[in-house]
């Protein structure tokens, strides 16, 4: 018999709370909460998980389709085998599309970045940096500047990187299934731009 407990983030205090051989539950509405559970192979399909708290959570084999995970916090989430057909990931693309606009000439990079493994979304500099932070180890600027001088959007709060925090280094989109959707977006981004951009 597992249980599963999801908190409130805040408080700490149990708001739900499921015993199950399967590890199956319905959930309709998970907004700002922590997860504290192993929710691996639990169905959370059409489940509102925008700026819930992922952190840490087995999301292995769990039925994601149709959930909102926009602005969720991923970071450390295993994701390995998640049914994420039709999870609602459009706020979180357009957010990356939103900043690869700022970064047309970096994009190519950004995409070898991602594909070799050297990316980090939990810290802006070093070998393995966040979106913002590999736009600017690309363009060999320190990333710590203000985003007014990067001309870049800064923001760690933002969908894309809260979703970037969910890929460390040597994730690969062989590896990763957040490296290969990104790896897919970034693609999908350059077929869009490349005849206008100027090398």
């Amino acid at each position: 018999m597992n249980q599963i407990q999801i908190k409130n983030r805040y408080t700490g205090s149990v708001i739900f709370e499921h015993a199950t051989e399967k590890n199956t539950v319905k959930v309709t509405i998970l907004q700002a909460i922590e997860v504290s559970a192993d929710l691996s192979r639990a169905d959370l399909s059409r489940a509102d998980l925008s700026r819930a708290d992922l952190s840490d959570a087995d999301l292995s084999d769990a039925d994601l389709s149709r959930a909102d995970l926009s602005r969720a916090d991923l970071s450390d989430a295993n994701l390995s085998g998640a049914d994420l057909r039709d999870a609602d990931l459009r706020p979180i693309k357009h957010d990356l599309f939103g900043v690869l606009l700022y970064a047309q000439h970096e994009v190519p990079a950004m995409l070898e970045a991602l594909k070799n493994g050297n990316v980090d979304g939990s810290t802006y500099s070093g070998d393995c940096a966040c979106l913002v932070g590999t736009i600017c180890k690309i363009r060999k600027v320190d990333a710590e500047l203000p985003a007014a001088v990067l001309h870049l959007p800064k923001d760690s709060s933002s969908a894309i990187e809260r979703w970037f925090m969910g890929i460390r280094p040597g994730d690969t989109p062989e590896s990763s299934l957040l490296v290969k959707i990104t790896t897919e977006w970034v693609e999908e981004f350059l077929s869009l731009t490349s005849p206008a951009v100027v090398a």
